[in-house]
């Protein structure tokens, strides 16, 4: 079985090297036998957007994934991103709350991650 190749896009600046390990350490670990991981780390760009830009040029993957290096994925995280993109939804569809409300954008009278106003 060929395991799907998952780039993964890590923008980070100077001070935030022990995150940057630990987001690494878990894309890592997570990979071993699930995917085939293309890390990507870029390095001291204006905003998260440059960076991923800059990496995005380089991804080799089937997959691409825009992470952060404060970013530390459970086990699991590819398997629902993968089955998005190989449904068509292109870009991934928006996580939403209860009540519809988008997840990736605060919004009034949105719920939080713990679902409270």
């Amino acid at each position: 079985m060929t395991l799907p190749v998952i780039s993964v896009i890590v923008p980070t600046v100077e001070g935030r090297e022990e995150n940057l390990e630990m987001c690494v350490a878990a894309y890592t670990k997570l990979a071993d036998g699930a995917y085939a991981l293309d890390l990507i780390i870029e390095h001291d760009y204006p905003s998260c957007g440059a960076g991923w830009q800059a990496g995005l040029a380089r991804a080799k993957g089937e997959y691409i994934h825009l992470s952060d290096d404060d970013i530390v994925p459970q086990p699991g995280w590819h398997a629902p991103a993968i089955d998005a993109v190989d449904c068509g939804f292109l870009p991934a569809p928006q996580v939403t709350d209860p009540r519809g409300y988008p997840q990736s954008r605060p919004q009034e009278g949105a719920f939080g991650k713990d679902w409270t106003p």
